[in-house]
């Protein structure tokens, strides 16, 4: 799992043409659905409501956009590290990317 977050961060976005708002669309579709299949939120909204059930409402939104800056902090990083992470360990991106 962890090399489909280097490498869905790491693809090239779609080749650019000349209607500007069906490219942003691309390439925020391109990058936002690989990320929402890896993150899971429907799956994991039970588990998360369970674990939080007994904290107040403003300790449940301070944990909330704490993990969420953890998980961008953790997205960002392998957006501008998975190349580097992928050639030492001598993975190419084509090759994960049949896989």
């Amino acid at each position: 799992m962890l090399i489909f977050v280097v490498v869905s961060l790491t693809c090239e976005p779609p080749e650019p043409n000349t209607d500007n708002h069906v490219m942003t669309f691309a390439i925020i579709l391109s990058v936002a659905f690989p990320l929402f299949l890896i993150m899971d939120p429907v799956g994991n909204m039970p588990i998360f409501l369970a674990l939080l059930k007994n904290k107040s409402n403003k300790q449940q939104r301070q944990i909330m956009m704490r993990e969420l800056l953890f998980a961008l902090i953790f997205i960002v990083g392998f957006y501008f590290v998975g190349n580097i992470v992928l050639g030492y360990l001598k993975i190419e991106a084509s090759t994960i990317r049949i896989a």
